[in-house]
């Protein structure tokens, strides 16, 4: 590979965040089962839930705001054309 190729490739990117929350996940259990040999999953189950539900609504949150930013882009760029009369 020349050294031109390498410029090309960019920066590497995570798998995304799901993907990292959901090893997390399976780390913990893993651990967690590994320590105590008495572990129930059952016992857990309702907390995982909840920090599933956690991380859906703070995805839903960032996803309306981008809407909203993306929107208030719009209408800025709108009232600036406006303004200038160069519609």
């Amino acid at each position: 590979m020349a050294l031109k190729d390498f410029a090309r490739i960019g920066k590497p990117e995570w798998p995304g965040i799901a993907t990292a929350a959901s090893l997390i996940c399976t780390a913990t259990i893993v651990i967690a089962i590994a320590r105590d040999a008495d572990f129930k999953l059952k016992d857990w189950q309702t907390m995982i839930a909840a920090c599933i539900a956690l991380v859906g609504g703070i995805m839903a949150y960032r996803g309306a705001m981008a809407k909203v930013e993306l929107d208030r882009e719009a209408a800025a760029v709108a009232l600036q054309r406006e303004r200038l009369h160069s519609f």
